[in-house]
């Protein structure tokens, strides 16, 4: 079986998609031939990962002209069985010899367009129903990704399959604070991981931090806020700026992934109010790390994170304030820690290639 794995998003993603991506291509390299495409070049990636590139083509041109005429093109001509598309966009213009597999990780952009810039949203309402309508197989995270999938598109429900995602075993308890001081982080401290962007819930956040300071002068925790700024973070930046706690809220902005597990480690408290998730890979991370986490009852995070997390109403500042206060008030306990960490531990990256690999094999054999 020859599967062709559209991989744009490595050159174009920070966070989630990218990586998605990429442990998409390291588990199913060990079983397939792969052909891996990304916006500038297409190159041959072999089983023997040793020998990563074979071939390069270079690409040019606007990307609907990649994606409609020179992706397709080539992808004809090596005559994969099955191309996979992780970014929700594609694969397009392919004989129905080739079987066409998308993976969906929320339609946010469809159910909450305030979210997101422009482009993306008129893409989604333009394309999607006819995205999943051509996909012979529909890839989702959680089981409430999928019902709103087969809510915008009900023919979708008999071929949406879901696959939790696996956390990786970099993912561990760090007892080292270096990484944390090379960070200039010398405080107790409240930490949000992820994009600055308007889904994470950022600005109720800094609101819930503020009562939680006016309100309780025995925290002096800080609250770190790391990740990539994204896009409409006006709103984020000037309710930070107008706190009277600013200088405890930091910004860190992109971290260096190696430095992710030690924050993680020592933070107080992992707080994830995000308003939806497809799926909200970060609370596992952070519980593979022993992280105590604060998260939203909405969308797919009480799935994800079941019985170890603490969990907010995320519209509502003062719940997320109480619920900080909660969890601060008490001591954190180490049977409990260990807990949080099997738990994480048994969503592996493994589990997730073997059973993508099981429904790519069914879909193979099913003409026979």
């Amino acid at each position: 079986m020859i599967i062709a794995i559209l991989s744009e998003s490595l050159n174009t993603q920070y966070a989630g998609i990218r990586n998605y991506t990429l442990n998409l291509i390291n588990q199913l390299s060990t079983k397939n031939n792969l052909l891996s495409i990304s916006n500038s070049s297409i190159s041959k990636i072999a089983c023997n990962k040793d020998k990563i590139t074979l071939d390069e083509q270079k690409l040019s041109g606007s990307r609907l002209y990649r994606s409609f005429v020179q992706i397709p093109r080539f992808i004809k001509r090596e005559n994969p069985n099955i191309v996979i598309e992780p970014a929700h966009f594609g694969p397009f213009n392919l004989p129905k010899s080739i079987k066409r597999v998308t993976v969906i990780h929320d339609l946010t952009p469809i159910l909450f367009p305030s979210w997101h810039p422009v482009p993306s949203v008129l893409a989604h309402k333009l394309l999607m129903k006819r995205i999943l309508s051509n996909a012979d197989l529909i890839i989702t995270n959680s089981e409430y990704t999928k019902s709103d999938i087969v809510s915008f598109s009900p023919q979708a429900q008999e071929k949406t399959r879901v696959i939790h995602l696996g956390v990786s075993g970099f993912f561990r308890h760090s007892q080292s604070r270096k990484q944390l001081q090379d960070l200039g982080v010398h405080k107790n401290f409240i930490l949000y991981l992820g994009t600055i962007e308007p889904r994470k819930n950022l600005k109720n956040l800094i609101i819930a931090y503020n009562q939680l300071r006016n309100e309780e002068p025995e925290f002096s925790h800080q609250l770190i806020l790391a990740g990539k700024e994204g896009w409409k973070t006006k709103e984020i930046m000037k309710e930070r700026k107008n706190s009277p706690f600013a200088d405890d809220i930091i910004l860190l902005g992109y971290v260096d992934r190696d430095a992710i597990p030690s924050l993680l480690s020592h933070c107080s408290l992992f707080v994830y109010p995000s308003f939806y998730e497809g799926f909200g890979l970060p609370i596992l991370e952070a519980l593979a790390c022993g992280a105590r986490v604060l998260t939203s009852n909405t969308s797919s995070m009480p799935e994800v994170g079941g019985n170890h997390c603490i969990y907010c109403d995320p519209y509502d500042q003062e719940d997320i304030k109480n619920k900080m206060v909660e969890v601060l008030s008490q001591k954190d306990v180490t049977e409990e820690q260990n807990d949080r960490i099997a738990y994480a531990q048994s969503f592996t990256c493994e589990k997730f290639g073997e059973t993508f690999y099981q429904h790519l094999k069914e879909l193979h054999e099913s003409d026979g």
